[in-house]
């Protein structure tokens, strides 16, 4: 294959990844509770768990099992988390 044809293959898949991306992230916020959004938002400005759980009125622990076993809620801070603070998070 010539570089031309390497070139277009990868454009190809990037945007095939990119698709797949916008798929899991909607994914993940529909399998997410309004309570739950708006506890990764408060996260992601610098709360803690305990101000956090106040503010949306659940537990403090239920704060942190969502952060450390619910697969939508860490995939959806995380991909927050890049999205404000970078690549680097």
């Amino acid at each position: 294959m010539n570089k031309t044809g390497t070139k277009h293959e990868l454009k190809k898949e990037e945007k095939k990844i990119h698709e797949v991306i916008e798929l899991v992230t909607e994914t993940n916020k529909t399998q997410l509770n309004d309570k739950q959004l708006q506890a990764i938002d408060l996260i992601l400005i610098g709360n803690t768990d305990d101000w956090v759980a106040k503010y949306v009125g659940v537990n403090r622990s239920t704060v942190n099992q969502w952060k450390n076993h619910n697969p939508y809620f860490k995939a959806e801070l995380n991909r927050r988390r890049k999205e404000v603070w970078g690549a680097n998070t």
